[in-house]
């Protein structure tokens, strides 16, 4: 049973255990929501990009839930509804108290309103108009003070006030995200606002911004967006380039990884860009680990620059072919799409014809096949035969291990 004392709700010892999966029974954190207000008589405002999501049809994964108090106990009553366990992630000192609960695939926070008067004052301080509405739990009366629904239905990203972009300036490159993930425009209004902020994307955290980056550069259909953030200084301030970017270094990007996971997509779209825009491996993995990209992202980035640079400038092919051997289903669709000129173009033909006459396949042999028939200890030597032998095998000369081995001891002989 509930009980309400000063909006504090606590489970009584004798009350039926609540189901710990009630989300996956098609419990909605709204209507958890909806029950509280009933029960405390303390309005309910679900906000932000889940309220825009519904609108626009739209599954919503992220729920953010404001209340002028009481945050704490809408927390706690989620986590009786099933939705998880609360955390606090603001500081202790914080005028805005926020609480999280992770129920995968569904994420809560419940806050208190930011300007702490009303629920118009706190839409008041969001970032675009399409993100500004409300939904009161219970009633379902929607709060909309800046036209957000009407922006929704234009497919169009405005800045509720130029000054709010410029309070969080992870705003401005959340601009173009949202326009690559949801279909989107940007106002040119607002274009003219972010394009006069861009330098103060550098003051955020380099997490917040890595996250921004990792969500714009693995949509599916992204090009008008980046193109336009590159235009705008945001592409070169988010990624600390250190100097402008043309957005003609992003023609092409959704033709690069059209299907596949969007990790992919983000690690041919960010070594296309590092190779047009003049940028060497060498420091790229530099500024990567500035910007908080993780290991496993920032290899396959630099996999994919080195081999556009060492495709392009290789005597022998083969060589960089082979280098690459384990990748190449990757590398080599994503050189051809990268190609622009009639020399990328063909040097992408060329790659392609000299891996067709070779096997991709791993080489039948082993460092103890090869320790044993050369009669050779651990060591570099040995690394040396066996770096040989899958040479051989890679280039069609020997295609069997007796072949391999016939090679390798006629070598030795001489």
């Amino acid at each position: 049973m509930w009980h309400c004392n000063r909006i504090s709700l606590t489970l009584r010892k004798d009350s039926p255990k609540m189901p710990r999966d009630l989300t996956s029974h098609g419990s909605d954190p709204l209507a958890a929501a909806a029950e509280f207000a009933r029960r405390c008589a303390v309005p309910v405002y679900l906000v932000g990009g889940a309220v825009r999501d519904r609108l626009a049809g739209r599954r919503a994964k992220d729920f953010d839930f404001a209340v002028a108090r009481g945050e704490e106990d809408l927390a706690r009553h989620f986590q009786a509804r099933g939705f998880g366990r609360p955390v606090r992630i603001s500081r202790e000192e914080s005028p805005i108290p926020v609480w999280r609960l992770s129920h995968p695939p569904i994420v809560i926070d419940v806050a208190r309103f930011e300007a702490g008067g009303s629920v118009e004052q706190d839409l008041a301080r969001r970032d675009f108009t399409i993100n500004a509405i409300a939904i009161e739990a219970g009633t379902g009366r929607r709060v909309d003070p800046f036209g957000g629904r009407l922006d929704l239905r234009r497919g169009l990203i405005r800045s509720v006030a130029p000054g709010n972009l410029a309070e969080d300036p992870l705003r401005l490159l959340r601009a173009y995200r949202l326009a690559a993930t949801h279909g989107l425009r940007i106002a040119p209004t607002t274009r003219r606002a972010i394009r006069s902020l861009a330098p103060l994307i550098s003051r955020c955290a380099v997490e917040r911004i890595h996250d921004e980056i990792v969500r714009l550069f693995g949509a599916s259909s992204a090009e008008r967006s980046l193109r336009e953030a590159a235009r705008d200084g945001v592409v070169a301030f988010a990624l600390g380039l250190g100097r402008p970017v043309a957005p003609s270094a992003l023609r092409g990007s959704d033709r690069l990884c059209p299907e596949g996971p969007a990790k992919r997509r983000l690690a041919d779209r960010l070594a296309v860009l590092l190779d047009r825009a003049g940028v060497a491996p060498a420091r790229a993995g530099g500024l990567l680990e500035r910007r908080a990209f993780s290991r496993a992202e920032t290899r396959e980035t630099l996999r994919r620059l080195r081999f556009l640079r060492e495709v392009r400038s290789a005597r022998r092919i083969e060589r960089t072919l082979f280098r690459h051997r384990e990748h190449l289903a990757e590398l080599l669709p994503m050189l051809e799409r990268a190609a622009r000129s009639s020399a990328e173009k063909a040097c992408a033909r060329r790659a392609r014809d000299a891996a067709g006459r070779c096997r991709l396949e791993p080489a039948p042999v082993t460092g103890s096949d090869i320790a044993s028939w050369l009669k050779l200890p651990e060591g570099p030597e040995l690394g040396r035969a066996l770096d040989r032998a899958r040479w051989l095998f890679f280039l069609g000369k020997a295609a069997s291990r007796e072949a391999i081995r016939k090679r390798l001891r006629g070598r030795r002989r001489v």
